[in-house]
């Protein structure tokens, strides 16, 4: 039975999970009613409510440490000029930034919870200097200036400095940590040939800092980085590209997913016994992942081709993984999605091109294989068969 295209286009995604400080809750955000929102689901099930009521999108939501009170971003008109806002419980919104012809970026709340970070061209509209904020006088404090892309990663454990970035392109990156008390900066990272270091989480003391890196290789693999000795030890260098670095509260565990052929395995390294775990998962992509208060559970968007973005959840003791949210379900829709089946062929050079093969559930001896620049979950209910290149 052909249903037409508009039903694909009308299904609904969530995305960014994360987790009330009590563990109770967790908040995300979703546009199932066509605009991104902030909604909240309780974790012993039912149906989620919706937290934020606003006219422009939300671009993201994360608590305060140790509150309940959120951090929204969200713009004007797509125009990508995110503002800060506190999102109170009632749904009422507090501007924090307001400087509406300029970006923030978010970058966290000390772990007092009384201050935020971010980074904004307020000064240069071409350049990103460093503030923080101070969340009951709203006071603005200008921490570091510099001519270049740089954003903040996160707090230190002792709230003293500012992990942050310097984006030299694309594909190069360093980090540094700034004194936010005395503007003086030590970077980390300091290297000559191209590499990338991408989702820092910081030992529990503060001295080591888990990075996700390609320094000297082709993949990006996990380190340690000793922040004293600016020295990086290697933890996984696995031959597939890992992404999604994150620790779990008690810095006991980190989580991290494997890009192999363009698909995610999911993956919970023990920092004390030196171990590796897997959890199964169908054939598709692990995101926005985030441990629970009590390193009991971690959240994760997954997104396949038969299943569209919904958030799971992990149980650490057992592995076993579970749907949370439903808001892309569309009963139509998903009895004429299809599983791609993941096939090689050689390019011109040689090298193996992975990508993944879309069969029709009903095809015609007359198919004819074309090249269409579209969204491909919209064409796998037809008499098409579609292949789609994983080349990065």
């Amino acid at each position: 039975m052909s249903i037409g295209i508009q039903p694909f286009l009308h299904v609904r995604t969530a995305r960014q999970p994360a987790y009330h400080p009590d563990g109770s809750r967790i908040s995300f955000i979703t546009d199932y009613t066509g605009l991104p929102q902030v909604w909240e689901l309780n974790v012993n099930g039912g149906w989620p409510s919706q937290s934020s009521f606003t006219e422009e999108r939300i671009m993201f939501v994360s608590y305060i440490a140790g509150t309940s009170k959120r951090i929204i971003g969200m713009d004007v008109g797509v125009n990508e000029k995110q503002q800060l806002f506190l999102l109170n419980g009632d749904g009422e919104l507090q501007p924090l930034t307001d400087s509406l012809d300029h970006i923030h970026q978010y970058g966290g709340s000390s772990p007092d919870g009384t201050w935020i970070a971010w980074a904004s061209n307020r000064r240069h509209a071409a350049y990103f200097d460093i503030y923080v904020q101070n969340l009951e006088t709203l006071e603005i404090k200008q921490v570091f200036l510099g001519d270049g892309m740089y954003h903040v990663m996160k707090w230190s454990p002792d709230g003293q400095s500012l992990l942050i970035e310097k984006v030299n392109s694309n594909l190069d990156n360093d980090l540094g940590l700034l004194d936010v008390n005395t503007g003086e900066l030590s970077w980390l990272t300091l290297h000559e040939e191209e590499a990338k270091f991408e989702d820092p989480q910081f030992s529990t003391d503060g001295s080591e800092l888990y990075v996700l890196t390609n320094k000297g290789r082709e993949f990006t693999g996990l380190a340690a980085l000793h922040i004293a000795a600016k020295e990086l030890k290697w933890i996984d260098q696995r031959e597939w590209d890992l992404e999604d670095l994150k620790i779990s509260p008690d810095n006991k565990l980190l989580a991290y997913s494997v890009n192999v052929s363009g698909m995610s395995k999911g993956i919970i390294y023990d920092i004390e016994k030196h171990s590796f775990s897997r959890w199964e998962t169908p054939d598709g992509v692990i995101t926005d992942m985030t441990f629970s208060p009590d390193n009991k559970k971690l959240a994760y968007v997954f997104n396949g081709a038969a299943q569209p973005s919904d958030i799971w959840e992990l149980d650490l003791k057992t592995y076993q993984s579970s749907r949370v949210t439903y808001v892309s379900r569309l009963p139509v829709v998903e009895e004429q999605l299809i599983e791609p089946v993941l096939i090689t062929f050689k390019s011109f050079d040689n090298l193996e091109v992975p990508a993944f093969y879309y069969r029709p559930k009903m095809l015609t001896a007359s198919c004819q294989l074309w090249y269409l620049s579209m969204e491909v979950r919209n064409l796998k209910f037809a008499r098409f068969i579609i292949l789609s290149y994983n080349i990065s």
